[in-house]
C-alpha cells in the first residue's frame, strides 16, 4: 500500500450552542485536500500524546487563533492580550518542537508562526500599536496594508508560496526576538 500523505492540522476548542466543540478553519483542510493531502484535525490534548501523533505523517499545519499566554515567553499579559487557551498552547508547543526535531515539514499560519517562534526560544510583541508604534496602520479589521517580497533564498515549495505575499496588519501580536535558527523570509514594514 502506498504511503498516505496525512498532515496533522492543529485546532482549537470553542463552546458553540452550549456544546464544547473542536474547531478549525475549513479553508485549511480544503487547501490540503486540493493539494492531494489528507488533513487529520488534532484537538488540543496532552502534549506528549500530541507529539506522538507526528509519527509517520507527511506534515504539520499550525493554525491561526487565540493569543498565546505571554508567560510562555517571559512576559506579563498586556491589557489588550486576549484570553489564552493553556491546553492549546501546550500541545502546539510540543507539536512545533517535535516537528522541528523530526524534520517534519511545517506550515505555520498566523498564531502558528508565533507558536513556532516561542517554541524555539523567541518572544512576541503583544500589542504592536502601543509597544512598537510605526507609520503603518495595524488595521484591527485585518485589511491588507501592503505587499512584501519573499526572501528568494528561503526554502519553500512553489505551489505553497508565491513570489509576492500580502502582509496582513490586523494581528496585534508579532515576533520580537526570533527563536533559535529562525530567520525572517518576508521584509518588515519600515
Amino acid at each position: 500500500m502506498p504511503f498516505a500523505p496525512f498532515v496533522i492540522v492543529s485546532s482549537t476548542t470553542e463552546v458553540i450552542r452550549g456544546v464544547p466543540r473542536v474547531r478549525v478553519n475549513e479553508a485549511y483542510t480544503n487547501a490540503l485536500t486540493s493539494a492531494g493531502l489528507i488533513p487529520v484535525v488534532l484537538p488540543p490534548m496532552d502534549a506528549s500524546l500530541a507529539a506522538a501523533a507526528l509519527n509517520d505523517v507527511a506534515g504539520l499545519v499550525l493554525t491561526g487563533g487565540e493569543d498565546m499566554d505571554p508567560r510562555l515567553f517571559g512576559q506579563e499579559p498586556h491589557p489588550t492580550t486576549g484570553e489564552a487557551h493553556p491546553e492549546r498552547d501546550a500541545y502546539e508547543l510540543a507539536l512545533a518542537r517535535t516537528a522541528r526535531t523530526l524534520r517534519i515539514p511545517t506550515l505555520a499560519i498566523c498564531r502558528g508562526v508565533q507558536v513556532m517562534n516561542v517554541a524555539l526560544g523567541g518572544t512576541l510583541i503583544q500589542d504592536i500599536p502601543s509597544q512598537h508604534p510605526s507609520a503603518i496602520d495595524h488595521d484591527p479589521a485585518g485589511n491588507c496594508q501592503r505587499g512584501d517580497e519573499c526572501d528568494q533564498g528561503a526554502p519553500r515549495r512553489r505551489d505553497v508560496a508565491s513570489r509576492h505575499l500580502r502582509d496582513l496588519r490586523g494581528v496585534h501580536l508579532r515576533s520580537f526576538r526570533l527563536g533559535r535558527s529562525l530567520r525572517p523570509t518576508i521584509g518588515e514594514c519600515a
